[in-house]
């Protein structure tokens, strides 16, 4: 099964040993943003996933999934 947006999220930051505060303040957004994505209270749009995965993670969409998955399993 495909992780969810912000299943991916919660992996790739925590991989990169990042705070959702340092995510929220580098995105722009509330930490309770964050804290709602990654609890799969509010969807994440793709394009901030994207956004945030690329220019905050430094890594590819591929990589996080992977992160996600394996931290699932």
């Amino acid at each position: 099964m495909i992780p969810r947006g912000g299943i991916i999220i919660k992996a790739a930051r925590k991989a990169r040993g990042m705070t959702q505060r340092y995510v929220a303040t580098n995105h722009g957004v509330d930490v309770d943003t964050v804290s709602r994505w990654e609890r799969l209270i509010n969807p994440i749009s793709f394009d901030d996933a994207m956004w945030i995965i690329t220019d905050i993670f430094k890594m590819t969409l591929t990589e996080a999934m992977e992160l996600a998955i394996n931290e699932n399993n």
